[in-house]
């Protein structure tokens, strides 16, 4: 489902962590078609689960307090979606780390030697920008 607690929480995490917009959306955007993939298989695991009997009592009391229905944890998909993600989480974020670090080091170190950004560094822009990030880029 679109909106959701879920979809709340990310876009106030997206501000909070000052994470560039345009990339969260592009990101967001190609994952709702690799989410085509992974939903028989998040709709399995999320039944399955949903549908364990001694699991009930827990889901009929989280379905009665005031937030929690928000998440849409009742359906299918969304419950194995984040049974799913919480599995794969730790692998994403080491390989992510990976990634960019290897990133850092060799494309932007080749950007940072090319013709075209010691041109954009001669600007007054840039100047400007470096300036703003000197004072207030840093936490």
């Amino acid at each position: 489902p679109i909106f959701s607690l879920q979809t709340v929480l990310v876009i106030i995490l997206l501000f909070f962590f000052r994470i560039q917009i345009g990339a969260a959306t592009v990101t967001a955007f190609f994952f709702k078609f690799v989410a085509w993939i992974v939903d028989p298989a998040a709709n399995a695991i999320g039944m399955a689960v949903l549908e364990m009997q001694s699991l009930e009592p827990i889901f009929t009391q989280l379905y009665n307090m005031p937030i929690v229905p928000l998440t849409r944890f009742y359906n299918s998909i969304v419950m194995g979606s984040g049974i799913i993600s919480l599995l794969l989480f730790p692998f994403v974020f080491l390989g992510s780390r990976r990634f960019v670090r290897q990133y850092r080091a060799t494309v932007v170190a080749r950007w940072k030697e090319s013709k075209a950004f010691k041109a954009l560094k001669a600007t007054t822009i840039y100047n400007m920008y470096s300036k703003y990030d000197s004072l207030y880029g840093q936490y």
